[in-house]
C-alpha cells in the first residue's frame, strides 16, 4: 500500500494544545509493542509553528489546536509454514513501514490573531519487523504460537497501529 494517510489521529484542542505542543518533538516507532526508534520533527510542535507563523505564542487560547498526520508506504505479510506435509499454519506476522511525510496542522494566537499553519517533514524513515526480509525460519519455528510484530507509532503517550 502506498501513500497512505493516518489522518489526524493525534489531535489536541483548547488551552491544553499549547502545553502539548511545547512537549512533542518526535514520533516513537514500536515493533510488537517494543520501542524501536524515534523519528524527530526537527523541533517541538510549537517551535515549528512559530517559525512558520513568524511570531511567538505567549499564552493559550480556547480556540487553539495542534494535530499531526503521517503519510506512509506499508507492507504487511503473514508467513505460513507447512506442517506434516498437508497443513499450513500461521507462524509470523510482520510489517515494513516507510514514513514519507509528517504534517503538523496547528492554530495558535500570534500577535492577537488566530493563526493557522501547516509544517512538513519528509523523513523517509523505514521501520520493519526484524525478520521481515527473511520470515520463513521465524514462521517455521512458531507454527503453533505465531509471532506478531505489527508496527505502531506513539505521540505524547498515545499509540496507533498502521493498518
Amino acid at each position: 500500500m502506498y501513500n497512505i494517510s493516518t489522518g489526524y489521529e493525534f489531535k489536541v484542542t483548547g488551552s491544553q494544545a499549547l502545553t502539548i505542543a511545547k512537549l512533542v518533538y518526535e514520533v516513537g516507532m514500536y515493533i510488537g509493542g517494543f520501542f524501536h526508534e524515534a523519528v524527530g520533527l526537527g523541533g517541538t510542535l510549537i517551535s515549528l509553528f512559530q517559525a512558520a507563523a513568524g511570531g511567538n505564542v505567549y499564552s493559550a487560547s480556547a480556540n487553539d489546536f495542534t494535530q499531526m498526520e503521517l503519510k506512509y508506504d506499508g507492507v504487511s505479510q503473514w508467513t505460513y509454514g507447512l506442517y506434516d506435509g498437508t497443513n499450513w499454519y500461521l507462524g509470523y506476522c510482520s510489517q515494513k513501514i516507510t514514513i514519507k511525510q509528517i504534517t503538523e496542522y496547528q492554530q495558535f494566537v500570534v500577535n492577537g490573531v488566530g493563526t493557522q499553519e501547516s509544517t512538513y517533514q519528509y523523513p523517509n524513515t523505514i521501520t520493519k519487523s526484524p525478520d521481515f526480509d527473511f520470515p520463513w525460519r521465524t514462521a517455521y519455528y512458531n507454527l503453533f504460537n505465531p509471532v506478531i510484530e505489527w508496527i505502531s507509532y506513539e505521540v505524547n503517550g498515545m499509540t496507533w497501529y498502521f493498518n
